[in-house]
This record gives C-alpha cells, sequence and structure tokens, in this order.
C-alpha cells in the first residue's frame, strides 16, 4: 500500500505543473501590493495616474516599480508566493543594498 501510494504522488508530482500568471495578472498583483502600503509618496504616483514600469523581467519573476518611489518582485507562476519583496523606496539597480 505504501509503495502504491509512493507511486501514485510521485507520477503526480511530475504531472502537475505551475500556472503562468499573465502580464497584466502580474501588474495587477504589483499595483494591488503597492496600494497596501502607507507611503504618501506612493498614494501620489496613484492619484496621478503613473505607470508601473518593467525594471527587470527574468524567468521566473518579474520587478514593477513607479518612477522614483515603490517597487515589487512578482513570480510569474503560481509555485511562488505572487508576492516576493517588495519596498517604498526608490531601487537603484546600479547600488542594490546587501540585503537585496
Amino acid at each position: 500500500m505504501k509503495k502504491t501510494l509512493l507511486i501514485f504522488f510521485a507520477a503526480f508530482a511530475l504531472t502537475a505543473q505551475a500556472e503562468t500568471r499573465s502580464p497584466e495578472a502580474m501588474r495587477s498583483i504589483a499595483a494591488t501590493q503597492l496600494g497596501k502600503m502607507n507611503s504618501p509618496r506612493l498614494k501620489a504616483q496613484a492619484r496621478r495616474g503613473a505607470q508601473l514600469s518593467v525594471l527587470a523581467d527574468k524567468a521566473q519573476l518579474t520587478l514593477f516599480a513607479y518612477p522614483e518611489t515603490g517597487w515589487v518582485i512578482v513570480s510569474k507562476d503560481d509555485s511562488f508566493s505572487p508576492v516576493m519583496a517588495y519596498g517604498d523606496s526608490p531601487l537603484d539597480m546600479t547600488n542594490p543594498s546587501p540585503e537585496f
């Protein structure tokens, strides 16, 4: 019985695949996360209708940011949490902090 269950779960794991998020869904996730933050600068960006720009687009994640304000890293599929990291300060890609 244990062998049968083990084979079943192994076969299921091989056939299970992560669902890919669309670019629109990822942008919506990023905007929602930034909207939850209590930052006057982020709220001003949203009022002005600023668009989230893509700063980096990698195989498993995308980095969205408002100009000079906040940023969000969103995973591209549902095998990970949608929001990987976020911040309400400007993101300097040429000089990232050691924690990043």
